[in-house]
């Protein structure tokens, strides 16, 4: 099945359930896509560019923590100890932004 038929197939659904189907859809490209994203992301640009890339967009966000946390709100981990590291290296690059915005 392609796009435009699941699109037709939609349209057939009741109002009231499309509501958790969008909700559903939002969780899977939130959680399992993202996920994908990054770690191609990581895997082409390598681990430390990504992290580069990632403390640009950082510095250049208005608001740098809330930047941060959205993107690590969103992560999905292998574990918590990697989420752990992960939350490490960003609050090191959170503090440099901070600073660099004050």
């Amino acid at each position: 099945m392609n796009a435009q038929e699941i699109k037709a197939q939609i349209r057939l659904l009741p109002d009231d359930d499309v509501g958790p189907l969008l909700e559903w859809l939002k969780d899977y490209y939130d959680g399992e896509v993202w996920d994908r994203q990054i770690d191609a992301d990581v895997q082409r640009l390598g681990p430390e560019e990504f992290t580069k890339r990632l403390q640009q967009e950082m510095e250049d966000a208005s608001e740098p923590r809330q930047a941060a946390l959205r993107l690590l709100n969103s992560m999905h981990f292998k574990s918590d100890s990697a989420r752990q590291a992960y939350i490490c290296d960003v609050e090191t690059m959170l503090g440099s932004a901070l600073l660099k915005n004050r």
